[in-house]
């Protein structure tokens, strides 16, 4: 992933400079707006709801807007008590013309 273009790896380190959060992904050019997709986003489960993830939204954020980039997009988990909440809670909004679809293959 590191080598595809337009990606963009945060890390979040503790004192012992072990790692602790990360978010990863990729900015993507289309006809008229440049925007990042947000592969993945983890936070180690122990310090979760402490800012952690928060902090790399905004340190992303920060990033995106000296690259000029757009929008920021994820797909994640619908529903009370999942990963949507805290995307809400920061400022993401659901996107009604898009959506995810799966097939699940034997």
């Amino acid at each position: 992933m590191s080598n595809t273009p337009g990606y963009i790896g945060i890390g979040c380190f503790n004192i012992n400079n072990q790692m602790i959060g990360f978010l990863v992904g990729n900015k993507e050019q289309w006809a008229d707006s440049t925007s990042f997709y947000i592969d993945e986003i983890c936070v180690l489960t122990n310090i979760q709801t402490k800012g952690i993830g928060t902090s790399l939204l905004e340190y992303l954020k920060d990033t995106l807007a000296q690259k000029n980039v757009d929008t920021a997009y994820l797909s994640t988990e619908r529903g009370k008590g999942k990963p949507e909440l805290f995307f809400i809670k920061n400022g993401y909004v659901r996107n009604e013309s898009r959506v995810l679809m799966t097939m699940v293959i034997s």
